[in-house]
């Protein structure tokens, strides 16, 4: 039997794709941008992200790329590929009329494509108030 998919809101985007084994009776598994891993390397992946958005953001100590590498760092220990991306972005600038665009650098993690902002809290804007999610890359480099 097959369950319904659902969209995660709170962290980074995951589906869950519930399945029962038919030799156990309660096999639960979890897709990760495409990539098939256990409930609880995706409970860990998550928790990771939430702790380091959580953690205040520095322009020189606790910036964007330096919580990415860290990202990267701690998934690799419990078996996940992160990339970082690091590019050159536009991202909407709410605090002047002229330019409605503001160009600077900034990175995030990917899983198999899929962006994870760590810079800040999902809900918390940027110094140009707006969100990180709402920032377009221009150029980017993988690392």
């Amino acid at each position: 039997m097959k369950g319904s998919k659902k969209e995660n809101e709170n962290t980074f985007n995951t589906y869950m794709d519930f399945s029962l084994d038919n030799r156990t009776n309660s096999k639960v598994e979890r897709k990760v941008a495409g990539e098939a891993v256990t409930e609880e390397v995706s409970i860990q992946v998550e928790h990771i992200a939430e702790r380091l958005r959580k953690e205040p953001f520095h322009m020189l100590r606790n910036n964007c790329l330096l919580k990415s590498l860290r990202f990267r760092k701690e998934c690799r220990k419990i078996g996940v590929g992160v990339r970082i991306v690091f590019a050159l972005v536009l991202t909407p600038c709410a605090r002047s009329p002229l330019p409605p665009w503001v160009v600077w650098f900034h990175a995030w993690a990917e899983i198999k494509g899929q962006r994870i902002e760590l810079a800040r809290p999902l809900d918390e804007r940027n110094a140009a108030n707006s969100f990180d999610i709402d920032i377009r890359p221009i150029i980017g480099v993988w690392i």
